[in-house]
């Protein structure tokens, strides 16, 4: 038994900071290029089929590497839900198998491997695992970076500010009432409405939302500071005075921290996992068979 193979007999005891301990060990291996001599490389055997090209040979060979490390670190052994699955998998051969023989029998007939629900849970393990243990944090100038190179996801709309004064659709004298108030509307109260009698700083879907599509469309044209425009919609009409516009831009990073490195982790991670599984290599024997 090679020492690697020893040290990873003890992830089934503590699965966790093991599979962390691994990806570490993997992840500053390849950028030490460093490799204890009295490692030997695990074999596995990658089966594809015989017309496969290289994208589903390196996919394969991702995912085999992948299910192996996630195996070796006790997750099909301590995970509950894959647990429960070879369980049931194993009843229908053997009805009287139990806990862990269950298990043990699972995985001597490599159901982790062949059940699909299995397999695809031990993956998104191992995916998990080598994110968490190859994350770090970005610095200012590479988030200023990403900012600039994806102005769309954080720009913030324009916004409009007014006030209005709303006469129901619903009354009885709606033409009279609305030639009343045509002078001087804001000298007399709006009709009861759940509608806002103002807002501050509202983006065009957030107005489209309370008032309707023609509203905030009509709304665009009118002039700030402006005497009051009256502007229909489907619940009557509005006697509308804008106070404020605001043009649509880009906020700085301080402003949007927390989404950019939110956004930039997203994008940063399949990167993170790519060059892992390059380094792992270094730690696998793949024999690769068609079928």
């Amino acid at each position: 038994m090679t020492t690697l193979e020893r040290w990873l007999g003890h992830a089934r005891l503590r699965p966790l900071p093991t599979m962390l301990g691994l990806g570490a060990l993997l992840f500053f291996a390849g950028r030490l290029r460093w490799v204890e001599p009295s490692i030997e490389p695990i074999s596995i055997t990658v089966v594809v089929a015989s017309d496969a090209g290289d994208a589903e040979v390196r996919r394969a060979t991702d995912e085999a590497m992948l299910v192996a490390l996630a195996e070796r670190a006790g997750f099909v052994e301590r995970d509950s839900a894959i647990r429960a699955r070879l369980e049931m998998n194993v009843r229908f051969v053997e009805p009287t198998l139990r806990g862990d023989a269950a298990i043990a029998e699972a995985m001597r007939l490599r159901m982790h491997e062949s059940d699909p629900v299995v397999r695809a849970r031990l993956l998104w393990l191992a995916r998990e695992t080598l994110a968490r243990v190859t994350r770090r944090t970005p610095t200012d100038e590479e988030l200023e970076a990403y900012l600039r190179a994806h102005p769309d996801r954080f720009a913030r709309p324009s916004a409009i500010s007014f006030e209005q004064v709303f006469v129901s659709r619903q009354r009885p004298d709606f033409e009279e009432r609305v030639g009343f108030l045509s002078a001087s509307p804001f000298a007399y109260e709006s009709d009861p409405s759940l509608l806002p009698a103002a807002m501050t700083n509202a983006s065009p879907r957030r107005i489209e939302v309370r008032f309707g599509r023609a509203f905030a469309e009509q709304l665009l044209n009118l002039e700030v500071g402006g005497a009051p425009q009256r502007v229909d919609s489907t619940y009557g009409a509005h006697f509308v005075r804008v106070l404020g516009r605001s043009r649509g831009h880009v906020p700085p990073l301080r402003d949007v921290r927390a989404r950019v490195r939110a956004e930039w982790e997203r994008d940063d991670r399949p990167r993170r996992i790519r060059q892992a599984l390059e380094r792992m290599r270094a730690a696998y024997h793949v024999e690769i068979r068609r079928s």
